[in-house]
C-alpha cells in the first residue's frame, strides 16, 4: 500500500507543543519499515511535523513502533526507527 492523505498521522498533544517534540499517532496497513521510509508521509510539512517529533506507528500486524522525525521537506518526511520495548 501507499500513504494516502485521507489517513494522515494525528497529532496527539492537541497543539500544547508548538516546536519540535510533538507527539503523533499513525495507523497503517503498511509495515513500520515502509512507513519510516524517506518521503512516505507526503504531506508532513503541511501537517506541521517537525524534526524532533515522535510518531507512534501501529500496523495491521498489531505491531507498535516508535519513530523520530529526522527530516521534513515539502515532499515528505524521513524518520529514524526506534523499537518500543
Amino acid at each position: 500500500m501507499a500513504y494516502v492523505t485521507s489517513n494522515p498521522p494525528v497529532r496527539m498533544d492537541a497543539g500544547a507543543l508548538t516546536g519540535a517534540g510533538q507527539i503523533w499517532y499513525y495507523s497503517s496497513a503498511d509495515t513500520d519499515d515502509t512507513v519510516i521510509a524517506a518521503s512516505y508521509i507526503t504531506d508532513a510539512q503541511h501537517l506541521g511535523m517537525k524534526v524532533g517529533d515522535v510518531v507512534f506507528i501501529w500496523d495491521t500486524a498489531g505491531k507498535l513502533s516508535l519513530a523520530g522525525v529526522t527530516a521534513v521537506a515539502s515532499t515528505g518526511s524521513t524518520m529514524a526507527f526506534a523499537a518500543v520495548a
